[in-house]
């Protein structure tokens, strides 16, 4: 019974809770529901993607795809992300370059390289160009797997890189250590 004497319309009381508490109990757990669902999981503010044909010749790192992202993590910092994948394992010994156009214009205004070079280290650097002061930023690297994975990314703090547009991007593989190219991707041009 309510208080003015009216027959309540719910059933038996869940945890001896009237009608009206259940029904703030339900809202409340839908609330808490939608709150849930449009919180943002590791927002990517930009992500760009381009692929390359299988075209480098045998035992040569053949660039399949890249992945250019801009990334804010858990603790708020904005990272900038360079992700590479071949058709085959990347293995021990290969050597990634590439060059970054963050400001516009006819020239890159960054070189990156990515490595593993089995007994000679692992990594990957971001170097301003000549036309720009110079600065040297060591990235953070990731291969899952030392023989078997594809895949190889490398994130530097976006604040070291200066930008004025989205920012476009070209790789080429090499053979480690003689820097004779073997693979563009893309084969002309840049990547969005």
């Amino acid at each position: 019974m309510t208080a003015n004497g009216q027959r309540c319309q719910c059933q038996k009381h869940v945890f001896n809770a009237t009608c009206w508490e259940r029904g703030v109990r339900r809202g409340f757990v839908a609330a808490i529901a939608l709150c849930l669902t449009l919180l943002p999981q590791a927002p990517a503010f930009s992500v760009a993607r381009g692929s390359d044909p299988d075209d480098a010749p045998a035992n040569t790192l053949d660039i399949q795809a890249s992945t250019r992202a801009i990334l804010k993590d858990a603790q708020g910092r904005i990272w900038l992300r360079v992700t590479i994948r071949a058709y085959e394992p990347l293995g021990l010994f290969w050597d990634a370059r590439g060059w970054l156009d963050s400001r516009g214009g006819a020239r890159a205004d960054y070189r990156l390289h990515m490595f593993w070079l089995d007994q000679e280290g692992r990594g990957c650097v971001l170097r301003s160009t000549p036309q720009w002061p110079h600065s040297v930023t060591k990235g953070k690297f990731t291969q899952l797997s030392e023989t078997t994975s594809h895949v190889a990314s490398c994130r530097w703090l976006l604040s070291s890189v200066k930008h004025s547009k989205p920012i476009r991007w070209t790789l080429r593989s090499v053979v480690p250590f003689s820097g004779k190219t073997t693979d563009r991707a893309p084969d002309e041009g840049w990547y969005p």
